[in-house]
């Protein structure tokens, strides 16, 4: 999509980044101008309660940053405009370690809750889904560490506190699951592991999920879905 996308733009042209993971800018460097190039944390919870019809709960929220660090006042003035729009957004310093953190989020629960067929809640609640989880946390913030974003233990405190407003949240893995969609294993999973093979590193926990989630998502079709009784 970048390589295309570089020869239908002016180079002035912001571009707004609002997927999962940290990799998607990695890539959109590698093809666009950086001074140009914008991402955002997306905080959206939301459900397809039927083909074409989403149900959100809560407000979205934005956390907007430039790649570029140079480039602040644009990301200001971007935000502004997603304000202007009714969409909560805030604009970030660092916006990559703001990445980090939702993506260590989601490596904590995504791919358990999809691999369990369970809830956030369902994960804080049972004690060796938690410690799975907990185990998850630990090895993506390893990992982390390495690429430059530090975040102390309190962090898995900070998680865990913060997804009990999310206690019967269905993630997007489950959602996709449940949907017999294909699982966004790569984006979340994938890339920690891509990172550990080149530093040496064991992450037994995730490399684990991983490996579950690709062998259910070969059983995972529109023909079989996952059926989950609440």
């Amino acid at each position: 999509m970048a390589r295309q996308l570089r020869q239908s733009v002016s180079p002035d042209t912001p571009i707004l980044l609002m997927q999962n993971g940290v990799s998607n800018e990695e890539i959109a460097m590698e093809y666009l101008n950086k001074s140009c190039l914008y991402t955002a944390a997306v905080y959206l919870t939301a459900r397809m309660t039927e083909p074409g019809i989403i149900e959100t709960s809560g407000k979205p929220r934005l956390t907007i940053g430039s790649l570029d660090s140079g480039n602040k006042e644009k990301a200001k003035f971007l935000t502004h405009l997603f304000n202007e729009a009714g969409i909560q957004s805030k604009t970030s310093s660092n916006i990559m370690r703001a990445k980090w953190k939702k993506l260590l989020w989601n490596v904590t629960f995504n791919p358990l809750s999809a691999y369990a067929g369970v809830t956030v809640g369902q994960i804080i609640d049972h004690p060796k889904l938690r410690e799975t989880a907990e185990r998850a946390l630990v090895e993506g913030m390893q990992i982390a560490s390495y690429k430059g974003f530090i975040f102390q233990d309190e962090l898995i405190y900070q998680i865990f506190k913060g997804a009990r407003k999310a206690d019967t949240h269905y993630t997007s893995m489950l959602q996709d699951r449940v949907n017999g969609k294909q699982l966004e294993i790569e984006a979340i999973c994938g890339y920690f592991l891509k990172e550990a093979t080149k530093l040496g590193v064991s992450i037994p926990v995730i490399q684990s999920l991983y490996q579950n989630l690709a062998a259910l998502e070969k059983e995972t079709s529109p023909k079989n879905p996952l059926h989950i009784e609440n």
